[in-house]
C-alpha cells in the first residue's frame, strides 16, 4: 500500500452501499431486545431529533444516549452495551488519543467488540481509524503501518468531508492497499438504507463479520446509526447467526 494509492470518495457512493447492505440486514428485535419501553420520547420527538442530528459518523451515539439511553445498542455474543453504556465506553476510549496522529491503527488482537470501541473512540476523537486484518503476516502489517500517515491532527473540528476510516484489500495479489472513506460518504449511504429498507427502532442489523471487512463494519455502524442496535459476533457463527435469525423472525 502507497499514499498515493489510496482510493477516496467523491460522492455519497449510496447505491453500492445499499446494495452490500442487504447482505447483512437481519430482524434482530429479540437477540438486541431493541424496544422503546424505556424512553419517554414519543416517536415524532425521535423522528425530528433525527432530522437535527450532525452529520457525522460517531453523532448518533450521543444522539440515542440522550434519547433512548437504556435501549440496546450492541450484542456480542453474553455482552449487551446500550446506547449510553456504549456512548460513555466509546468516550473513554477517544481520551486516549489525545497527542496521537490523525491516523491511528486499530489494535486487532482484540475481540470484536473491543475494536468496534476503539475504532469509535478514535473517530470521536477527530481522527482516521485505520483497520488491519489480524491474519495479516507479521511482515504485512509492519509494511502498512509505516506507510500510514504520520501527520499531526490538524484541527479540532471535524467536517463532513474530513476521512474516519482507512481500510485495506485483502493483499492475496501482494501488498494490501488502502482505500480511505470520508463521514458524508458513509451517513449518505446509511440515509439510502434506512429508507431503502424502512429501517427505524424496530429493524436491528446483524453483522457476523470482523470490523477488517467494510461490509460487516458498515452494518455495524448502520445498527447504532438507526438506534436499532447491530449484534455482532467475536468469531463468526453461522449456527449461531441462523438461530439468532430464526428467534427474531419466530416472533414476527
Amino acid at each position: 500500500w502507497r499514499p498515493h494509492q489510496m482510493r477516496a470518495d467523491r460522492h455519497g457512493g449510496s447505491h453500492s452501499g445499499a446494495w452490500f447492505t442487504r447482505l447483512a440486514i437481519g430482524w434482530c428485535q429479540r437477540a438486541l431486545n431493541v424496544q422503546c419501553a424505556h424512553s419517554t420520547h414519543t416517536p415524532s420527538s425521535l423522528q425530528h431529533a433525527d432530522r437535527v442530528m450532525t452529520e457525522l459518523v460517531h453523532t448518533c451515539l450521543a444522539h440515542w444516549a440522550q434519547h433512548t439511553p437504556h435501549q440496546t445498542a450492541v450484542v456480542c455474543d453474553n455482552t449487551s452495551l446500550s446506547f449510553q453504556q456504549l456512548h460513555e465506553a466509546v468516550t473513554k476510549q477517544a481520551a486516549l488519543y489525545n497527542t496521537s496522529a490523525a491516523t491511528c491503527l486499530v489494535d486487532d488482537a482484540h475481540n470484536t467488540l473491543q475494536q468496534l470501541i476503539a475504532f469509535l473512540g478514535i473517530v470521536q476523537s477527530g481522527r482516521c481509524a485505520a483497520v488491519t486484518d489480524p491474519d495479516w503476516p507479521a511482515h504485512i502489517r509492519h509494511t502498512v503501518a509505516n506507510a500510514l500517515p504520520k501527520a499531526p491532527l490538524q484541527t479540532s473540528a471535524t467536517l463532513e468531508s474530513d476521512p474516519f476510516y482507512i481500510g485495506f484489500t485483502s493483499g492475496s495479489t501482494g501488498t494490501p492497499k488502502g482505500f480511505q472513506r470520508n463521514h458524508r460518504s458513509w451517513v449518505e449511504s446509511f440515509r439510502v438504507c434506512k429508507e431503502t429498507f424502512d429501517m427505524d427502532q424496530g429493524l436491528g442489523v446483524l453483522a457476523p463479520g470482523r470490523i477488517s471487512h467494510s461490509l460487516f463494519l458498515f452494518g455495524m455502524l448502520l445498527g447504532l446509526y438507526t438506534g436499532a442496535g447491530v449484534a455482532i459476533q467475536n468469531k463468526f457463527s453461522a449456527s449461531h447467526s441462523l438461530a439468532t435469525l430464526g428467534e427474531t423472525l419466530g416472533r414476527r
